[in-house]
Formats: C-alpha cells, structure tokens, sequence
C-alpha cells in the first residue's frame, strides 16, 4: 500500500473538526498511548525502532487527529495469499482514547481502513481481534463485518504464543 492510495481513500472522510491521516514515524508516542492499554505495552522507541521495516512489510497506520491531539489510530497489512484472486487486507489494531469514545472515531478509522484497503485492491478485509475484547467485536459487526466465530467460512482463528485471537471478514 502507498501513502498516496492511503491519502486518497481517506480525504473523504475528514470532518471538520477532526481529520483521519497516514501516520509517521513522528506519531510513535500517541501510538504507544493509544496500543499499550490494548494490552501490548510499548514504546515509542520500540515503534520508531521498527518503523521502516514494519511499512516495507505493506503495513500502514492511520489515526484520527483534532487540533493536533492523535486520538485514535487503526493499523492495516495487505498480503498476498495463494488460495484468494486478490490480496486481503487485515486491521491489525483499533485504539481510541478512552476520552474520546462514543464519538464515532472507531468507526470513522474502521471505514477509513476499509477504503483504504479497498483502494490497494484488496478482495477481502479482516479485522483480528482477541477474543477477551468482546467489546471491539460487537463494533466490527455494526460496520458491516461478518459475526466473528470460529471455523465459519471465511472466518478463522489464529493461535499466537498461548493466546487465541479471532477475525471477521467483510467483502468490499
């Protein structure tokens, strides 16, 4: 995904009183806000350390910002599989500030994503989510994303290091 096809998926979503860009390098301290009570603490020199690596792997972060404050972002990948025409798009994480809940911005980052994902070429998106986060499965589901289970088709579970995460898949 390039920054451009990014930029453009996302200016249709800007409002006036916040706006939803790529991130930089030079977010890694909202970021590490925003992922740490998820419950991955991390830095903001772990992020500026991996930066350049993580966006040549295909992956891009886009947050929702007003006047100048980051209060959200939501983490996207593409990848190419072998048993799919087109590439999948995956939303990594969604954070927003507990201050700013109940505002729409989860939702407004999820739609950018999914545009912007669309906008790479992607044929399916998935967002993962752990299964403890009953709270994020319940918004994937009101933007228009499958009821996430197990072995559905177009579902599925990924096991990492003892924990089991789960995904749901919306068609563009």
């Amino acid at each position: 995904m390039n920054d451009n096809r990014a930029s453009l998926a996302i200016a249709a979503s800007a409002q006036s009183d916040s706006s939803i860009r790529v991130a930089t390098r030079e977010d890694s301290e909202s970021l590490a806000r925003l992922i740490t009570p998820l419950g991955y603490p991390i830095d903001a020199g772990h992020i500026e350390q991996l930066w350049s690596s993580w966006s040549a792997e295909g992956n891009v972060a886009l947050v929702v910002e007003e006047q100048g404050s980051v209060l959200g972002v939501v983490t996207l990948h593409r990848m190419t599989v072998l048993h799919r025409p087109k590439p999948v798009g995956r939303i990594t994480s969604l954070a927003v500030d507990p201050a700013a809940q109940g505002r729409g911005l989860g939702r407004r980052l999820v739609d950018a994503a999914a545009a912007t994902l669309t906008a790479a070429g992607c044929g399916v998106i998935e967002v993962t989510s752990h299964v403890r986060r009953v709270d994020a499965h319940n918004s994937t589901t009101t933007s228009g994303f499958s009821e996430p289970a197990f072995a559905l088709p177009g579902i599925y579970s990924i096991h990492r290091r003892g924990r089991h995460d789960r995904a749901s898949v919306r068609n563009p």
